[in-house]
């Protein structure tokens, strides 16, 4: 067990199986989250992780191979009844929101289940801040860093992570938020704030789903539906004096944010670095101009009905 200091983070999880595997696009077995687990579930910290009881036992396998006997695995085996109502709004949008996306065949764009387990990561920290003895308390994801994107060598967690967080809740960005209309950002399917990992103090937990909750409902009322990424963006505008963001580039948080001391003022925006081909231009204005001529037709139907 971890010490209580002011800089411990007990880390949250969770798994819940959503088929995956056999999408179209952007397919991950099960298999492969559990290689990707395998990954970092080394790391030093206490570790809650939520999933169904098919995956309980492999889990604990998988920390007690590297010898982390502060792991509790918390069975949820009808996760679609947590919050039933939320699901069925994402179901109903779902259905209609994709004709308006830039990106209609995107996993969050069309797919209610995915961003619906998505917004039960925040549940779970909920759920979890009545177990947690530490200050912190921080989701990772279950495939966090995808085997190695960042971290070429696994041997990288063998550490505890710890850092001195000042707000309430802490966010990670990719680029600099701005202040476009979330409606923009939706529709472009852009990103800002990572939703692989994300820290807050154990005593706001309990108040982070009924957040990031509201927000879902404000963008489903709108009839639009995402992952919990611009969610977090739209917490963060909410309630300013709770969410602060920190610059960051995919998973870098476990390295940029680590230790005793608080150094946030060296790192940057992963955008910094990002460099945009002449190709990537130009395939992009490929893909607005066949948009605008999709929506084009759709608006002369629209009109015509009328």
């Amino acid at each position: 067990m971890m010490r209580n200091d002011n800089t411990s983070i007990t880390l949250v999880t969770a798994f819940f199986p959503i088929g995956r595997g056999n999408w179209s696009d952007s397919t991950r077995s099960d298999q492969k989250y559990l290689d990707y687990f395998s990954y970092w579930a080394r790391i030093y910290n206490n570790l809650i992780v939520y999933t169904t009881s098919e995956f309980s036992e492999k889990i604990k396998n998988v920390r007690e191979k590297y010898g982390r006997d502060n792991t509790t695995v918390i069975t949820v085996d009808d996760y679609a009844l947590v919050d039933s109502e939320l699901l069925g709004i994402m179901r109903s949008v779902a259905e209609s929101y994709p004709l308006y996306s830039l990106y209609p065949d995107k996993p969050e764009v069309k797919n209610a289940e995915y961003d619906y387990v998505m917004a039960l990561k925040y549940w779970c920290m909920q759920q979890a801040s009545e177990l947690a003895k530490t200050k912190y308390l921080a989701w990772i994801d279950f495939g966090f860093d995808h085997g190695g994107t960042l971290y070429k060598e696994s041997s990288f967690f063998d550490m505890e992570w710890e850092y001195p967080f000042e707000k309430d809740v802490t966010l990670f960005a990719v680029k600099k938020p701005n202040d476009l209309p979330v409606f923009d950002i939706v529709q472009r399917t852009d990103t800002f704030i990572q939703g692989d990992c994300l820290v807050t103090k154990t005593d706001y937990a309990k108040n982070i789903y009924s957040d990031v909750r509201e927000q879902y409902l404000h963008l489903l009322c709108c009839g639009m539906i995402d992952d919990d990424q611009i969610v977090l963006q739209m917490c963060a505008r909410w309630k300013p004096e709770h969410y602060g963001i920190l610059p960051s580039s995919w998973f870098s948080q476990l390295r940029d944010y680590s230790g005793k001391q608080s150094h946030a003022n060296t790192v940057v925006y992963g955008d910094d670095e990002k460099k945009v081909s002449s190709g990537q231009r130009h395939g992009w204005v490929k893909h607005c101009f066949r948009y605008c001529i999709h929506q084009f037709r759709r608006l002369c139907k629209v009109v015509t009905l009328a």
